[in-house]
């Protein structure tokens, strides 16, 4: 369902320049409760096959993408459509959303704090359910009719140079951090290139 990933050095080389972009911002096109979010579009082209590749490495996704039925017998592939730059700081937050498109992304550039050191400077250090800095993806649980399960990832320090893609629609969120510092994603779509399609 989520596909982890290494981003090989030459691509995050790149990556490392793209982020210092801050010259198009796009808060108003987006969920997040952050100050700080920029386009990445003008960079899209060079990412794209990079981003694409991973899907093939998860028969999950495969399969989902395989089973999408609405473009036969007229294939359609997959193209960048959107991608930016999230600069989180202290007490900011990414509320339950979803993205458009059939798949995202999110790349992890740098992270500011370990996983031990944030949940002890968190106000949940005495809570069984200690999810500062967490990424949380959410759905529903085969089992159980309506109950919604979260996967929670406690991405830190060791996540730097690492991806994720998944489903668009999976309902996800990134919990605040108290720790000093940014934490320096970048995040996109994917969107069935439909140009010349003939119905």
């Amino acid at each position: 369902m989520i596909h982890k990933f290494k981003i090989e050095e030459e691509i995050f080389k790149e990556l490392l320049k793209c982020v210092e972009d801050k010259s198009i911002k796009v808060n108003r096109l987006l969920s997040n409760n952050i100050r700080e979010e920029y386009s990445l579009a003008k960079y899209m082209k060079y990412f794209e096959s990079f981003i694409t590749s991973k899907i093939g490495e998860n028969d999950f996704l495969v399969n989902y993408f395989n089973n999408l039925n609405i473009f036969k017998p007229n294939p359609q592939k997959l193209v960048l459509g959107s991608m930016w730059t999230n600069y989180q700081k202290k007490h900011e937050f990414n509320p339950i959303h979803h993205h458009d498109g059939v798949f995202s992304f999110i790349l992890f550039v740098k992270i500011p704090f370990t996983i031990e050191d944030e949940r002890n400077k968190s106000p949940g250090i005495e809570s069984n359910y200690n999810v500062s800095g967490n990424l949380t993806f959410l759905h529903i649980d085969p089992d159980v009719r309506g109950n919604i399960m979260t996967h929670d990832i406690p991405v830190d320090k060791t996540w730097e140079g690492t991806g994720l893609i998944f489903k668009s629609s999976l309902m996800h969120m990134v919990y605040p951090f108290y720790s000093e510092g940014e934490r320096i994603t970048v995040s996109g779509n994917l969107f069935f290139d439909n140009k010349g399609l003939k119905i």
